[in-house]
């Protein structure tokens, strides 16, 4: 064979490979949940309360993990996106496999550091078992809780960061493999000068604020040109990603202000846009062609191409239908 033949050629784009990391109770399984057709393989068991959506218990070993997938890759029946939560339980049992294979108590146990080695080649094969998913159009999103460490830059030195709790070696390969890779925090800002008013505290604004690049204080990257900084939620982020894919310019963002400051993105006024729509919708309204109003809205945003001007006036016009609407067909407009 050629090398002509073995050149890959631009075709559709695949579905992405999604990491996202955060504290616990900031909304990681929900952000899953709102995935188009997910499955959540619940190994935190913390998706009960999270209704309307496919769940799997996810199982108790390795093997039967790794089973698991490749079920669902030779049968994916009607999802489109799988939700791995959380991908801490299923490091725990790779290092399980690796102590019964090596005879150890501890995977720290083996000289060398060979039961690490042993970890990243059998993490390695779990993240080739979800490609064989990807390649049936599914998109994968892997949810993991944070942890701080110490990181040591030889050009400014020692500092401290948010990280993903998985171990180095299995934290790294699954960066690397990711499309994108989110660190999702609340918003912080502050009350007072730090240094000259002596009532100065930090202050929690309960925003929920996703990072697609990386940043002082925690890795975050992405192959999609996204603003650096988002409202944590699927519509928005999944409204960057498919602008990039099919060549749309992405709105370029000003440079991210202070947390204290506020900023309007793109990403927030879709979210206000979903509200809207999803209020229309509870008041029975339909648009022109007969369809929901939620779902014409996502078509209507993937048209704007994250341009805020165009956004705010989709939601002007759809805040003068739900102040107007007499219970008639309406149609959210974008500007021209």
């Amino acid at each position: 064979m050629s090398w002509q033949e073995e050149t890959i050629r631009d075709d559709a784009p695949m579905p992405p490979r999604i990491v996202v990391y955060g504290p616990g109770g900031i909304g990681k399984t929900t952000f899953g949940a709102s995935m188009p057709a997910s499955l959540i393989v619940d190994y935190d068991k913390g998706a009960g309360e999270v209704r309307g959506v496919q769940k799997h218990p996810g199982r108790s070993t390795w093997d039967a993990s790794l089973a698991l997938f490749r079920e669902i890759a030779a049968s994916p029946g009607g999802i489109r996106s799988l939700v791995v939560d959380t991908a801490d339980v299923l490091e725990d049992q790779a290092e399980a496999a690796v102590c019964a294979d090596l005879g150890c108590k501890s995977i720290s146990d083996p000289k060398w550091g060979v039961g690490y080695e042993h970890l990243e080649t059998k993490w390695r094969i779990m993240l080739a078992e979800l490609d064989q998913i990807r390649a049936k159009g599914i998109i994968i999103c892997i949810l993991a809780h944070t942890a701080t460490k110490t990181t040591h830059d030889p050009t400014v030195g020692e500092y401290e960061e948010y990280v993903s709790q998985l171990g180095k070696k299995t934290w790294a390969a699954t960066y690397r493999w990711a499309d994108f890779v989110g660190f999702v925090n609340f918003e912080l800002g502050r009350a007072g000068d730090p240094g000259k008013d002596p009532t100065y505290r930090p202050l929690v604004t309960g925003n929920r604020v996703l990072y697609t690049q990386r940043g002082s204080g925690f890795q975050a990257k992405n192959r999609y040109r996204l603003e650096p900084r988002m409202t944590f939620s699927w519509n928005a982020l999944i409204a960057g990603i498919q602008a990039h894919q099919v060549g749309q310019p992405v709105q370029a963002p000003a440079a991210s202000p202070p947390p204290a400051q506020s900023i309007e993105t793109a990403a927030d006024i879709i979210l206000r846009i979903e509200s809207l729509c999803k209020a229309a919708d509870a008041r029975g309204l339909k648009t022109s062609d007969g369809r929901t109003f939620f779902d014409k809205g996502k078509e209507i945003v993937l048209g704007c191409k994250l341009d805020v001007a165009a956004l705010r006036s989709v939601e002007a016009e759809l805040r003068k239908t739900l102040g107007t609407s007499n219970g008639g067909t309406q149609q959210p407009q974008a500007s021209a």
